[in-house]
């Protein structure tokens, strides 16, 4: 199990909550004060405000995308070695499934603060006309590939709170028996605070099967 596995599912839950929940929270006080303290028409016509406001999205999504995905990729990956050997796990598909919502959040999160410092203040200070044919020609690039995220990323939870169940009962774990697990994975802010603490009772277990190829 390499290092960076062990850090993710070693880590204490409240860990896994500060850092990646709980900048979030401090952005969008932050944000909504200062909307509070403005009226409508200064924010509507200062791009400034805007860009200020949120200028940290993209780091944070980024953040975001590293703390989940990573978490999820180290439970579906790190506790292979204590699935017993006879449960047919697909770990390496796993692994390319994963991938795909994370390369792509990261993509997205390029893609916002490039918009967000370059373009949005031309076009709201009406420096520029919004060119239709490209924004249409990029909806239909991004949609599928949006698509397709959201169904890797829900296949990723599928994979890592089967294993998680199965580790558990040291067996196959069949959908109903980790239907639970699947939905703290997906509401992590909340699920981590459940799954972390057993997934660390599982890492002092010394019981290993064996190592699958990932």
């Amino acid at each position: 199990m390499n290092s960076i596995i062990q850090l993710f599912l070693r880590a204490k839950h409240w860990q896994l909550f500060v850092i990646g929940f709980v900048p979030f929270v401090i952005f969008y006080i932050n944000v909504l004060s200062n909307l509070l303290s403005r009226d409508f028409m200064q924010i509507s016509h200062d791009s400034t405000f805007v860009i200020e406001s949120y200028r940290y999205l993209g780091p944070l999504m980024i953040l975001l995308a590293i703390v989940n995905y990573g978490w999820i990729w180290a439970v579906g990956a790190g506790l292979q070695e204590k699935v017993p050997p006879y449960v047919p796990m697909k770990a390496r598909k796993f692994k390319w499934f994963i991938g795909i919502p994370f390369f792509y959040f990261i993509a997205l999160a390029f893609l916002m603060s490039f918009l967000l410092m370059s373009l949005l203040p031309d076009l709201l200070n009406g420096d520029i006309i919004p060119n239709l044919s490209l924004i249409f020609g990029s909806l239909a690039v991004i949609i599928p590939l949006h698509l397709f995220s959201i169904f890797a990323i829900f296949y990723s939870m599928y994979f890592a709170a089967k294993t998680i169940k199965s580790v558990e009962l040291q067996r196959e774990a069949r959908f109903e028996d980790f239907i639970g697990e699947f939905f703290l994975i997906w509401f992590f802010p909340i699920g981590v605070w459940i799954l972390q603490p057993r997934i660390n009772k599982m890492l002092n277990s010394t019981e290993v099967f064996h190592k699958r190829s990932l």
